[in-house]
């Protein structure tokens, strides 16, 4: 149930990441996605997934500075593949 919902959480944050990059989300909503992959990413401490999960919450701060479309593109496959994985 929990990583069900974590997962349901990881797809909605990659559909954020996408929004972010085509300038629809603003940074307010963009800062509590990044932040819950932030405190994920603390929780969950020792795994190299949640390291991975915030360094891509600390990527959607940086993207109002300055984009990488590649970089978007695989946060956004990661955390589908990520979410979809752990919906199953």
């Amino acid at each position: 149930m929990t990583s069900t919902f974590l997962g349901m959480l990881d797809m909605i944050t990659a559909v954020i990441i996408f929004l972010i990059h085509v300038n629809i989300i603003k940074f307010a909503l963009a800062a509590i996605f990044a932040a819950y992959l932030i405190i994920k990413a603390i929780i969950f401490f020792g795994d190299i997934l949640s390291v991975i999960d915030g360094l891509i919450g600390i990527y959607i701060l940086v993207m109002f500075a300055a984009r990488i479309d590649i970089l978007t593109i695989i946060c956004v496959f990661y955390l589908f593949v990520k979410g979809g994985v752990s919906m199953l």
